[in-house]
C-alpha cells in the first residue's frame, strides 16, 4: 500500500476534499508543551480562512490513536483562540480513550458525558483558560457514553450550549467502529482529519473520507501529523 499523500499539492477550498487537496499541512504534535508553535500556527491560519462565519463545530478525527486526534485538536483550539478573537470551546468527546484533561492538567469529570444524561449544567461544567478566549469541556466519566451509547436527539440537545460559543473544537477520537464519534460527526459543521505521516495508508485515508462523507459531513481538510 502507498503511504498518505504528501502535503505539497493544497487547491482551493471546497465543500469536501479530496484527492492532493486532501492534505492541508504536515504539523508537528509537541509532547507535555501547551504552546502553538510557527508550523502549527499556520496550519491553524489557513484553517481559519477556510471556516465560514457559520461554521461553529469543528470534529478533530482520525483512523486510530497514532494520529494524535487529542494533541491536534488542543492545538487547533488554542491557535483558534489566538488568531481569531473569538471564543473558543474545546470538548473531548472521546468517551472511550479521554486525554485532554491530562495536557491541561485538570480533572476528567463530571463533563460532557454527565450534561448529555442531563446530570449537570452546562454552566457547573466548561472549565475557563487563558484569557478568556479559551474554555475547556472534559469528557467526563459516563459508562454509557464510554460504550458508545449516544443518541442523536440527546446530542442535538447539547449542541444548543455549545452553540454559545464562537468556535467549537471537538476530539472524537478514531472515527471508525465508534458510534458516538459518528453522531457527532454528522451534526458537525465541518471535519478534520488528523493522519500520522508515514504510518497512516492511502486506503485508510480513503475510507475515513468515505466514513465522513456517509454521514454527510463537510470534510474540510487534513492535517500530516507528526512527533516532535
Amino acid at each position: 500500500m502507498e503511504p498518505a499523500m504528501a502535503p505539497q499539492h493544497v487547491g482551493q477550498a471546497k465543500a469536501s476534499r479530496r484527492g492532493p487537496d486532501l492534505i492541508l499541512s504536515r504539523a508537528p504534535l509537541p509532547s507535555g508543551l501547551i504552546t502553538v508553535g510557527n508550523e502549527m500556527m499556520q496550519t491553524v491560519v489557513r484553517l481559519n480562512s477556510l471556516l465560514e462565519s457559520d461554521e461553529r463545530m469543528l470534529v478533530v478525527t482520525g483512523w486510530d490513536t497514532d494520529d494524535g486526534t487529542a494533541d491536534l485538536s488542543l492545538q487547533i483550539a488554542l491557535g483558534l483562540a489566538s488568531v481569531s478573537q473569538q471564543t473558543v470551546l474545546l470538548v473531548d468527546a472521546d468517551f472511550q480513550a479521554p486525554l485532554l484533561h491530562q495536557r491541561l492538567q485538570t480533572h476528567p469529570g463530571p463533563g460532557l458525558g454527565e450534561l448529555v444524561e442531563g446530570r449537570r449544567t452546562f454552566a457547573d461544567l466548561v472549565q475557563p483558560f487563558s484569557d478568556g478566549s479559551f474554555f475547556f469541556l472534559p469528557a467526563g466519566t459516563s459508562a454509557a457514553l464510554k460504550a458508545g451509547e449516544l443518541a442523536a436527539p440527546a446530542w442535538i440537545n447539547v449542541l444548543a450550549h455549545l452553540r454559545n460559543f464562537q468556535r467549537v473544537v471537538l476530539n472524537v477520537g478514531p472515527l471508525a467502529e465508534n458510534s458516538a464519534a459518528m453522531v457527532i460527526t454528522a451534526e458537525s459543521d465541518a471535519v478534520i482529519l488528523g493522519l500520522a505521516a508515514g504510518i497512516r495508508r492511502r486506503n485508510e485515508v480513503e475510507d475515513l473520507q468515505r466514513q465522513v462523507e456517509m454521514l454527510r459531513a463537510k470534510l474540510l481538510g487534513a492535517v500530516l501529523t507528526y512527533r516532535q
